[in-house]
């Protein structure tokens, strides 16, 4: 009798689980995988004898990337990178074949998330906004399916993902005229980052995974040059040494239906630059003015 052999399945459908909750269904996944150092101990230098062997175990970050409207799970765990804290996750990637059933796990322990990349919104831009969110595991393995071909189940808002396209935004400071920012054209897309302290512990083959500092990025967008003369004028007083009032901005995100799906708000904002486009008298577009401006802190909202 001949040996039957699994069935091959093209991997399209990819779902992620946080402490065992299904939580959102994922675009892409890379990294996670396992190296370890080789060590090599020269036992007779003079016959040339070398023994090597496997040496510290080291795995890869993980990159996820799933749509800006995802579940409240994933975003409850965003927040608390965003406060600083460091919350650890245990979880898994899994991989469905097209019929939604499940093939393959990816599982990993004590995640500590590392940074994230927050979507650019441009209002020429239709395809959906995506976030990517960078882990990085004490632990990665490859594990079989809990049941081979049981369906990985919907955990929700896969159809409403599709809605969220980088073009339905606004942006808005509370302390300038809407009127500055009413045709606000693009946001470019921004990182916050957390470098990983590893802690080596005797009992511990692998080293325990810390959160660092976390790094605040620079907010760059862009408005036609009629309306940039509030930020020109922060601007001039912020070259001239001249304190001025700290601002605070919201950018809203919204679905087709122009509904709010979601805010970040960028929280004590100076502003750094106001550059005009280069000057091209073959160019026919309307001029544009990028604004760049640092933030304190940055506070997510999801409805």
């Amino acid at each position: 009798m001949p040996n039957e052999m699994p069935e091959l399945y093209a991997s399209a459908h990819f779902l992620l689980e946080l402490d065992g909750i299904n939580t959102a269904t994922v675009k892409s996944v890379e990294g996670g995988q396992a190296k370890t150092e080789v060590i090599t101990y020269h036992a007779n230098a003079q016959k040339g004898a070398q023994y090597r062997q496997a040496g510290k175990r080291k795995y890869e970050d993980l990159k996820i990337v799933f749509a800006v409207a995802t579940q409240p799970e994933v975003w409850n765990w965003m927040k608390t990178f965003l406060a600083g804290d460091c919350d650890r996750k245990n979880g898994a990637v899994v991989a469905a074949d097209y019929d939604y059933k499940e093939r393959a796990r990816r599982t990993f322990k004590d995640a500590v998330i590392a940074a994230i990349d927050f979507p650019k919104f441009d209002a020429k831009d239709k395809s959906p906004a995506t976030v990517t969110l960078t882990i990085s595991p004490e632990e990665v393995s490859y594990t079989p399916p809990k049941v081979d071909g049981a369906p990985i189940g919907d955990p929700g808002g896969r159809d409403q993902q599709k809605f969220i396209k980088s073009s339905n935004f606004d942006l808005v400071f509370d302390k300038i005229p809407t009127s500055a920012t009413a045709r606000v054209t693009k946001v470019d897309g921004f990182s916050l980052k957390s470098k990983i302290i590893e802690y080596h512990a005797s009992g511990l083959l692998a080293p325990m995974k810390l959160s660092g500092k976390l790094e605040m990025p620079t907010i760059a967008f862009y408005v036609p040059e009629p309306d940039s003369g509030p930020f020109v004028d922060l601007m001039n007083k912020q070259m001239a040494g001249l304190q001025h009032d700290r601002h605070s901005a919201t950018l809203t995100y919204y679905d087709n239906a122009a509904k709010a799906k979601g805010t970040f708000t960028f929280v004590d904002c100076t502003i750094l630059s106001a550059a005009s486009e280069k000057h091209d008298a073959g160019n026919e577009e309307v001029r544009q003015v990028k604004v760049e401006m640092a933030i304190e802190s940055l506070k997510v909202e999801t409805k």
